[in-house]
């Protein structure tokens, strides 16, 4: 589907780095500041990609709708969409409601994620897989206001409570969660 999810249906404005010609996809973002000085992709685009090369955005309009308007019946939802995450589940508060999947969420705004998934009885986790037996593993991972980003992994795994016994006993997953929950 030619689309992306949002917590509402619009149009809107999206932004790719360009370098040396060449559209940098993966940074594509809906907030234009990220590039720039102080942005939150600022320094990795011009010191680890660009390198010295000039950069510059490419803009287009992309369509984007809630999710909750399409009846979706999702196991697992995962989020990448450089800063944008917390839109695309305001359009899936419905769908998240009723169906409680496992959602892995990039970590841009991990505070404000945790936070309104909380609403909806889910705790945040890590994926750690140091050693074999832990290729399974999700840990508690607190998050609150405060705490150094640096803490957060790239990826949080978000968790229903009611979920954690099926995911236990259909797929094996372990999960170790924080006294008293």
């Amino acid at each position: 589907m030619n689309f992306g999810l949002s917590a509402r249906n619009a149009r809107l404005p999206i932004f790719t780095p360009v370098i040396d010609g060449l559209l940098v996809t993966p940074l594509t973002s809906l907030d234009p500041s990220a590039f720039e000085p102080g942005g939150t992709m600022h320094k990795f685009l011009t010191e680890d990609i660009a390198k010295g090369a000039d950069v510059s955005l490419f803009t287009q309009e992309i369509e984007v709708r809630r999710g909750d308007d399409l009846d979706l019946d999702p196991d697992v939802i995962k989020i990448d969409v450089e800063g944008a995450e917390l839109q695309v589940l305001a359009g899936l508060e419905e769908t998240i409601d009723l169906r409680r999947p496992l959602i892995m969420v990039e970590k841009s705004d991990a505070i404000g994620i945790a936070r309104f998934l909380a609403d909806f009885d889910y705790d945040p986790y890590r994926y750690e897989a140091a050693r074999l037996e832990d290729r399974l593993t999700l840990k508690h991972l607190p998050i609150m206001a405060g705490m150094n980003p640096d803490l957060i992994p790239l990826n949080v795994f978000y968790v229903n409570r009611d979920k954690i016994a099926r995911y236990r006993a259909d797929f094996g997953l372990k999960i170790e969660r924080a006294v008293g929950h």
